[in-house]
């Protein structure tokens, strides 16, 4: 058997800016408006 080939790192640099408006600020609202987010940042990202 030969060597093992040495894996390469991959380094991903990712930026992304969301505006969201909240009608309160409990834990619940904040949840929701990011699993509403997570589509459209999963798009950006790929």
């Amino acid at each position: 058997m030969g060597a093992t080939p040495q894996g390469k790192d991959i380094t991903i640099e990712f930026d992304c800016q969301f505006r969201v408006g909240l009608s309160s600020s409990n834990f619940s609202s904040i949840m929701r408006a990011f699993l509403m987010l997570l589509p459209q940042l999963l798009e950006d990202f790929f």
